[in-house]
């Protein structure tokens, strides 16, 4: 029975504020009152080692995991075991048999967080939010009256952020994503944001479906441009499905949609729906 609560209770992918994980002790040959002191200890330490197995897995960017990083920076593995140290109890109990189970929480995002660890190691080279391509009517992959066409358009509506739709896709998360067009170019990612939005943030929400991400109650607002994926991607040394890809066309939409609302990628207004 205690099996079963573990995995009702595991971590699910649809939460990517927290990392959250189960664990489990058992009173072993005490009884009463300490029996269920130890149960409750042998819970803690266990969930403690499943935070840690759990925080290693997640995917930096498309090339690394925070294992990665952990395994070549002092400074990021130490303060990765910090805020594993601070993690909280959100939910705890006991079953009949006398096996104790306590689920735990550490933030992704923050203070003391997991990206407050990684994340000004990951943007080191970046620190300052660099302004968007400037597409022009000399460089666009659109024809000149489709140009003319969506400049007005972009002013006219005046975006509030940018959703992304890779449903179907097999889109996975990453702490620093990118969105790209088909023939490579960067279009948005770590470099374009302000780096105590992305610690406190991170550079982009996701949303399990369309509706959600255009609802208005997310990062995009109440007005955003919605492109549609044509794939999803890995880095150049990389196959992990991490990052979107578009259409140069769409690409220079959502350019441009950045050029009128300078803040759009500072602030991360950007929603990947999965």
């Amino acid at each position: 029975q205690a099996q079963n609560v573990s995995e009702n209770l595991a971590w699910q992918a649809s939460s990517d504020a927290f990392v959250v994980e189960v664990g489990q002790g058992f009173p072993g040959q005490f009884q009463g009152t300490q029996g269920r002191l130890m149960a409750r200890r042998a819970a803690i330490v266990d969930c403690y080692r499943n935070l840690v197995a759990r925080v290693k897995a997640v995917q930096v960017d498309s090339e690394s995991t925070i294992e990665n990083m952990m395994a070549v920076s002092d400074v990021v593995r130490t303060k990765i075991t910090g805020s594993i140290k601070g993690a909280k109890i959100i939910e705890e109990g006991m079953e009949e048999d006398g096996a104790y189970w306590v689920r735990m929480s550490v933030p992704m995002y923050g203070n003391n967080s997991v990206a407050a660890a990684v994340m000004p190691e990951v943007m080191k080279e970046t620190p300052v939010a660099e302004p968007p391509a400037v597409v022009t009517p000399k460089n666009t992959a659109m024809s000149k009256q489709e140009f003319k066409k969506v400049k007005r358009e972009v002013k006219e509506t005046g975006y509030t952020g940018i959703v992304v739709d890779a449903s179907g896709k097999g889109l996975e998360c990453t702490m620093a994503p990118q969105i790209l067009d088909t023939n490579g170019r960067a279009v948005y990612g770590k470099e374009n944001i302000d780096m105590d939005f992305a610690v406190s943030h991170g550079l982009a929400e996701y949303s399990r479906n369309l509706e959600g991400a255009t609802s208005g109650s997310s990062r995009a607002g109440n007005n955003p441009l919605v492109i549609k994926a044509t794939a999803v991607r890995g880095g150049t040394n990389s196959v992990n499905p991490v990052n979107v890809v578009v259409s140069p066309e769409d690409a220079d939409k959502i350019l441009l949609a950045a050029q009128n609302n300078p803040d759009l990628f500072k602030r991360g207004a950007v929603v990947l729906v999965r």
